[in-house]
């Protein structure tokens, strides 16, 4: 386990739900639907990704942890940030419906993440092994 990795990761997970949270803020939007959140959230392939990338094996799994710590503070979070005097509406939305939907979106996106690092690495073993067996004939 490479618990630094996992440790950053969740922390850049907490900074891009931050950017979009405050994006939506500036952009006026109302009320979040389910596929706006999933739209939203996608960009937490990017810690999953560079997780996996960090790791020699169980790149998944490193992603899938990542994203899952990273979900929970975003969880725990949410109701103090719901609770001050200058929230947004849509946030409102967020806080009592969606949470949990949050922190299945944080885990998932971290798992693709590193998922996609694994198969990186399982595609260049394969060239290098290709290319080895190449010039040994």
């Amino acid at each position: 386990m490479n618990i630094p990795a996992i440790l950053r990761c969740a922390i850049l997970v907490i900074l891009l739900a931050t950017l979009v949270l405050a994006a939506c803020w500036f952009a006026g939007i109302e009320k979040v639907t389910g596929p706006q959140m999933i739209t939203f959230t996608a960009l937490w392939i990017i810690p999953g990704l560079l997780t996996g990338l960090k790791v020699q094996d169980a790149g998944a799994l490193h992603g899938l942890l990542a994203g899952l710590l990273g979900g929970v503070l975003i969880f725990l979070a949410l109701p103090t940030i719901g609770g001050m005097l200058t929230t947004p509406s849509f946030l409102d939305a967020v806080v009592t419906d969606s949470r949990p939907l949050l922190l299945i979106l944080a885990g998932w996106w971290g798992g693709f993440g590193g998922l996609v690092a694994d198969n990186r690495r399982v595609i260049r073993a394969r060239r290098a092994a290709r290319r080895q067996q190449k010039t040994g004939d």
